[in-house]
């Protein structure tokens, strides 16, 4: 459910920078051309950025979670306070690292859900989430959409999305403590009872070793 929270809080605010970020830009100034570069910076950030996080996450030193947290976290704060970007080299360096900030989120989602949920919940996990995903994905933009209507200013838009893709970030902060005390409760649940089915007891396995014994003796 962890893992729900997390990525629809993420895509709530994942695709607005993509949709208001060329106006944006053209609020201030830049030509369209120039706000259109703006998401294929994002984008040629966000392809690199995928096989980077690839090849650092098979290192043994490497915390995939909190990869992933500190760059939900990083793309959340830096589009919150996209405001204080006004020239075009600040958008264009805001694009580079939301691009590869995202690509994280992207590329590890996976290999978190197997981590914490299993390799064979994986194929159900992927679904909820991805229904979840969707669902957020959908309302975020019109949610941003509603603010600047009411508003008039892109800025309540970007808080808007900033913040829910770096609570997506904070909620996965303590999310290992989370799986490890669940692992410790199914543990303790599916733990035997000292007891088999037939109600025997198998502490130490004294009753099986003391029949064993008896039929020992009975051949000898």
């Amino acid at each position: 459910m962890v893992s729900c929270h997390w990525l629809s809080d993420a895509s709530i605010g994942f695709f607005v920078p993509f949709i208001f970020l060329p106006d944006y830009a053209k609020s201030h100034g830049m030509t369209s051309e120039e706000a259109s570069l703006l998401i294929s910076i994002i984008a040629v950030t966000n392809t690199v950025g995928r096989v980077l996080v690839g090849w650092v996450s098979d290192q043994p030193w490497a915390d995939s979670l909190l990869i992933n947290n500190l760059s939900l976290i990083a793309a959340g704060v830096i589009t919150a306070l996209l405001s204080l970007f006004t020239s075009y080299g600040a958008l264009c360096a805001y694009s580079a690292v939301f691009g590869a900030c995202i690509a994280v989120y992207v590329s590890l989602r996976s290999i978190l859900m197997v981590e914490f949920l299993g390799l064979n919940r994986l194929t159900s996990a992927f679904g909820l989430v991805t229904l979840f995903q969707g669902i957020s994905s959908y309302i975020g933009a019109p949610i941003a959409g509603s603010l600047f209507d009411h508003t008039g200013s892109f800025d309540v838009s970007f808080y808007f999305a900033g913040a829910t893709i770096a609570l997506s970030g904070i909620l996965c902060l303590p999310l290992r403590r989370i799986a490890r005390w669940q692992q410790g409760r199914e543990e303790q649940a599916g733990a035997p009872s000292n007891q088999g089915q037939d109600g025997s007891s198998l502490t130490g396995n004294s009753d099986i070793n003391y029949s064993l014994v008896s039929q020992q003796e009975t051949v000898l």
